[in-house]
């Protein structure tokens, strides 16, 4: 296996909902491909896209615009099926640069039932961030001043944070929490608002480990808001030990069960996808449960969290994977007892990079290998399409069509794109 050594950089953060401050206009451009447009504006530097759409069937993506001076934006497009631009695109922090975020760890959006649309993301905070989330109840034309997740005062990271949203309006957050882990000078410094950015082990399993040092494991803590994201419940911790850079996922289904994942660093450096549910809507949780014994053992961190999707009667985890218990790539596993016990791991698919997937019910979306997005229908992979020079791919269904938002190199800075398939 080789371990790539990444330094991957981001910084976002910020307070507002305000058009685009720029003469050039932001009108997508289609794509000789099918169904292809840009969403981002020529002359910036977008990536970290998250997608989501609202009853009506409307699109957002929302994304970062990275400034040379290393400070970052948030903004959200809104859509409508046919990938026609609704408006210009809107900034989500009203303070101008101060969002922190890189590619394992992009924003997050869902829309409630109502219409309104929420947006989690990082904010700097001195030494550190806060996860903090923006509210919009006119379809993403304005946005509330963000409320702050996390209710630690120290500076400290938090990130890798998920988000998601009850039939009754409840608002539930996880998120990686290093309020508790000790971090020497060094691993301090690359927390900074004057570093260039957190430093990762990335894999693509063909030779030797980089020697650089990993980040220390870190803490997964969750909290749950039912006014609105007004306001958030006391912080409660999950687990300790987790994998740092691996995202976190938190789903419900229609009998407010909730379930929150992670990738958890067990003895001997074996990472592997655990799960954790709560029947009482998030106010106390079971002890978490380890998906699948992958034999996935290494010092590093793999920039790869799972997704989950939930009914009544099943959940359903989908990840990636390169131990030695079976080829690496993307496994999908059910567990029918509320998340206690899973059935054997099914393998989808050995094309593939690591990363962190989307499950849209039978729809598989992930990063495949040669910097493409795989788009499969079924485990077994045997409808798919592809979207090539596509990374980092976020993604939702909407009456049966599935809508993508990706990442796209385009000489020395980046764009972003959404497409329909």
């Amino acid at each position: 296996m080789k371990f790539q050594f990444l330094i991957l950089l981001s910084v976002l953060f910020s307070f507002a909902c305000n058009p685009r401050e720029s003469a050039t206009p932001n009108r997508p451009i289609s794509s000789d491909a099918t169904n292809e447009v840009k969403v981002s504006i020529a002359d910036s530097d977008p990536a970290e896209p998250a997608i989501a759409a609202d009853v009506d069937g409307n699109i957002y993506v929302a994304y970062v615009e990275h400034a040379a001076d290393k400070s970052a934006d948030l903004y959200i497009q809104k859509f409508d099926s046919k990938l026609k631009s609704i408006g210009e695109p809107v900034r989500v922090n009203p303070e101008s640069g101060i969002v922190k975020s890189w590619a394992g760890d992009p924003p997050t959006v869902t829309s409630a039932p109502d219409k309104s649309l929420f947006i989690g993301w990082t904010a700097r905070s001195g030494d550190g961030t806060n996860y903090v989330v923006s509210v919009s109840h006119d379809g993403g034309t304005t946005f509330s001043a963000p409320t702050k997740i996390n209710d630690d005062i120290a500076p400290a990271s938090h990130g890798m944070h998920s988000l998601a949203i009850g039939n009754d309006g409840t608002i539930y957050a996880a998120w990686l929490d290093e309020r508790n882990i000790h971090k020497d000078h060094e691993m301090a410094s690359k927390n900074s608002a004057e570093d260039e950015g957190f430093h990762f082990v990335k894999i693509d399993h063909k030779g030797p480990a980089s020697e650089h040092a990993p980040e220390p494991n870190s803490e997964v803590f969750f909290a749950y808001s039912k006014d609105g994201g007004k306001s958030f419940s006391k912080n409660q911790k999950l687990s300790t030990d987790v994998c740092p850079c691996c995202k976190t996922a938190v789903t419900t289904d229609e009998t407010r069960r909730v379930y929150v994942s992670w990738r958890q660093v067990l003895e001997g450096d074996h990472r592997h996808i655990a799960v954790a549910s709560s029947t009482n809507g998030g106010e106390t949780f079971l002890p978490r449960t380890i998906v699948s014994d992958d034999k996935w053992q290494l010092a590093a961190c793999p920039v790869s969290g799972a997704a989950i999707k939930a009914t009544a009667s099943e959940l359903d985890v989908l990840w990636y994977t390169a131990g030695v218990g079976g080829q690496a790539g993307y496994y999908t596993a059910k567990s029918t007892d509320g998340g206690a016990n899973f059935g054997p791991r099914i393998f989808v698919s050995g094309d593939a990079a690591s990363g962190t997937p989307i499950l849209l019910g039978s729809t598989l979306v992930y990063q495949g290998a040669d910097n493409r997005t795989v788009i499969a229908i079924g485990a077994d992979s045997a409808t798919k399409s592809t979207i090539d020079a596509a990374n980092n791919p976020s993604a939702v269904s909407v009456s049966g069509v599935t809508y993508i938002a990706f990442v796209r190199k385009e000489n020395k800075t980046r764009s972003v794109w959404i497409a329909k398939r």
